[in-house]
């Protein structure tokens, strides 16, 4: 097999130790130099100058949970990192030491046999700790307001029956109440307030063009755009076109074929954030009456809800690849294209439908 990193380093990363592998093609010879070092700044540092005094410039490591940062931060100034998909690199079983991983790694990517994952620049890094803190936060919440509202169960006391937000305004002044001692239903009821006061708009809006264009698909929010580009970044050329892009993210079909038939194409592990807001604004297209609610019925009604809303949240990431590389907003009639191959398995279906329920249709075209 063809190499095309002649000299190149393999990292297996851990939470205190990294074990390196330096590879060295010569000739028909393949020199292999081991080495372990520290996770900490000093020893990261160490590696850097281990890896300089033997002229490697090229290093490969797994991504492996939050630990590849760091590693990844002081060697990417100075050195071609990639960082592989640990799905993609599994060393044979029961050969699995910190050494030979670093060496498989190494082996790998002198043969060129590992891609780079999806690294996003720093602001974009920035922004996705964000995103991703946001989301953890709300689910928190939302499991501390679960417990509450058992706690309340638990003892009886039907404060959703007084507070039409348990948890708004009036219901956080119940709350505080009920701590407090009070018991009186009448007395709690007093406390009700006004509307709640509209949250104040953000005084920085981060990314203000990008979120506008993505906002305008249907079923897109601006926090659900902010959450995208958190994801993927603002330059899509990286991705090369709206199917490498739909790939990278697991929302297409897996190839699975056998004997010349098409098995079923399950989709593959992706990234799982992009593949909950996708979905999420795939459920919200869904009562719209754009293209995207449309085909997102009309899936339901055969392969059901989730998978229907996969499917169009493939849709949707495609749409956000166009509107993101080509700078403008989402327009319907670019994607709601007639067909009439569509228009009569439609009507076909209409039909059956119509004709199970007992009824005899003639179809008259309508004036035009």
């Amino acid at each position: 097999m063809e190499v095309k990193h002649a000299v190149c380093c393999g990292l297996d990363v851990h939470g205190k130790v990294v074990a390196a592998t330096v590879r060295r093609t010569r000739g028909s010879t393949v020199e292999k130099e081991h080495n372990e070092f520290g996770t900490t700044t000093k020893g990261l540092l160490e590696l850097s100058d281990w890896l300089q005094e033997r002229e490697c410039r090229a290093v490969v490591m797994e991504s492996t949970g939050v630990y590849w940062k760091p590693v990844y931060h002081i060697l990417s100034g100075a050195f071609e990192v990639t960082v592989a998909n640990s799905y993609q690199v599994r060393n044979l079983p029961g050969r699995k030491t910190d050494k030979t991983d670093s060496e498989w790694l190494a082996e790998l990517y002198a043969h060129g046999l590992i891609r780079q994952s999806f690294i996003p620049p720093p602001e974009i890094r920035a922004l996705r700790d964000l995103t991703r803190t946001r989301v953890k936060l709300v689910q928190d919440r939302a499991n501390y307001k679960n417990r509450v509202h058992k706690v309340l169960e638990d003892a009886n006391i039907k404060l959703g029956n007084v507070a039409s937000d348990v948890f708004g305004k009036s219901g956080r002044a119940m709350l505080a109440a009920l701590v407090a001692g009070e018991r009186d239903g009448r007395a709690l009821a007093q406390l009700a307030r006004g509307t709640m006061r509209r949250k104040l708009p953000e005084l920085v809006e981060l990314h203000a063009k990008p979120i506008e264009l993505l906002a305008s698909i249907p079923g897109m929010s601006e926090t659900s755009a902010r959450d995208v580009i958190g994801e993927v970044g603002l330059d899509m050329a990286r991705f090369g076109s709206d199917k490498r892009l739909a790939s990278w993210a697991s929302l297409c079909p897996g190839n699975n074929e056998s004997a010349g038939k098409r098995l079923r194409g399950k989709t593959r592990h992706g990234n799982k954030y992009l593949k909950r807001i996708l979905t999420e604004c795939a459920w919200c297209a869904r009562g719209t009456t754009s293209f995207l609610g449309r085909t997102f019925r009309r899936l339901e009604t055969r392969i059901g809800g989730k998978k229907a809303a996969i499917a169009v949240a493939h849709k949707i990431l495609v749409v956000a690849y166009h509107v993101l590389s080509q700078g403008v907003p989402y327009d319907e009639a670019r994607y709601d294209i007639p067909s009439p191959a569509k228009e009569g398995a439609s009507k076909k279906r209409a039909l059956k439908a119509l004709e199970r329920l007992g009824f005899s249709v003639t179809l008259v075209p309508q004036p035009t």
